[in-house]
């Protein structure tokens, strides 16, 4: 069942100049003009939405406990969201076959519309995430998506009977552009806005998050929550019950990028790193300009709040990459057509991303 919500506390896109005076909580202490408060008040919470819904207690969480046990009161639908023991998150805008992953991309009507083929990718994701993990029964199910023309697909792919669908968000970001591109000039506007549209994304999923947890959950923290790009092929498990992914308050796990820069997902594990992931987009507004660029930008921006990234066992180019890149990583595409039909690619699908290779 599609469940639709977004917080009061939430301002709404079509308010595009506010005056700080009037910006709650949180926006207060950053020193910003009008346009910068502007962008940062379209996904960011308010400091009372934090106080009052978030600061919830440490999790005790044991999967043995009986139901009465797992929550404080409630009914028999609470106790029932409350066994779930992870979040999966989907974020971003899903790529197409023949560009760049930018941001505008997304509305370009130029050339045919063919998108990465989300059967292929999102049944390599349930089946190395969801069904490794015990399967559906064990998942509550996120979904923002830049992509209001693919919700049907994302349904049919991700929305299986024993997965728990929580909520779900499909938006037009071309309003977030229209406030943020003020902010840069021509030169810095190409690869920044495509990274403060990303981090929307992700501030958005850990809002709805965080909101599940204290609205549904009685206060009850998942023990793990996967944030991940749904147009990825994933071809290695992620145990998440792995002493790989233990849990820490300030830690991050993410895939074996160099230095830990990767952006394929990001995986965390305490309340501290969801509630910093619902401020990305305003901390990622407050980098230099010059910082905020593909791989890394993240990091730089979880640091400044004393986090760590850490790296698993899952590498781009060997056991993770972007579909339409999958021509240039060697050792993906010399398995062949037939290792991935076990993900359900066609025919038609592989040819057309052979011909990126050109």
């Amino acid at each position: 069942m599609r469940t639709y919500f977004i917080p009061l506390t939430t301002l709404l896109f079509g308010f595009l100049v506010l005056q700080s005076s009037h910006i709650p909580g949180i926006l207060k202490d950053i020193k910003c003009n009008e346009t910068e408060t502007a962008i940062l008040t379209t996904t960011v919470i308010s400091k009372d939405f934090l106080d009052t819904n978030v600061a919830l207690e440490d999790s005790d969480y044991d999967p043995n406990a009986s139901q009465s046990a797992l929550v404080r009161s409630g009914s028999e639908m609470e106790r029932r969201n409350s066994k779930r023991k992870y979040a999966l998150v989907l974020f971003g805008g899903v790529s197409r076959l023949y560009h760049s992953m930018h941001a505008r991309d997304i509305y370009d009507t130029t050339e045919p519309i063919q998108y990465t083929p989300l059967n292929v990718t999102g049944t390599s994701l349930m089946q190395h995430i969801v069904d490794i993990n015990g399967g559906g029964k064990n998942f509550d199910l996120f979904i923002h998506s830049w992509n209001e023309d693919l919700e049907d697909k994302y349904m049919e792919i991700f929305d299986r009977n024993d997965v728990n669908h929580a909520w779900s968000l499909f938006e037009d970001n071309s309003l977030f552009e229209t406030v943020y591109k003020p902010l840069l000039s021509n030169a810095e506007y190409k690869d920044n806005w495509r990274m403060m549209s990303l981090s929307a994304s992700l501030s958005r999923g850990a809002m709805a998050v965080m909101q599940h947890i204290a609205q549904k959950r009685n206060g009850t923290q998942y023990e793990r929550v996967v944030f991940i790009r749904p147009d990825i092929i994933m071809t290695a498990d992620m145990n998440l019950s792995s002493p790989v992914y233990a849990p820490k308050p300030n830690i991050v796990h993410v895939d074996r990028h160099p230095r830990g820069d990767g952006d394929f997902y990001f995986l965390l594990s305490s309340r501290e790193a969801l509630e910093e992931m619902a401020r990305l987009v305003l901390d990622v507004a407050q980098l230099p300009k010059s910082k905020i660029q593909i791989h890394g930008f993240i990091q730089r921006a979880f640091r400044k709040h004393n986090f760590t990234f850490l790296i698993d066992r899952i590498k781009p180019g060997i056991n993770v990459e972007v579909w339409r890149k999958l021509c240039k990583s060697g050792v993906m595409i010399d398995r062949g057509k037939e290792f991935y039909r076990r993900y359900g690619v066609s025919n038609a699908d592989w040819n057309d991303m052979l011909s990126l290779c050109k």
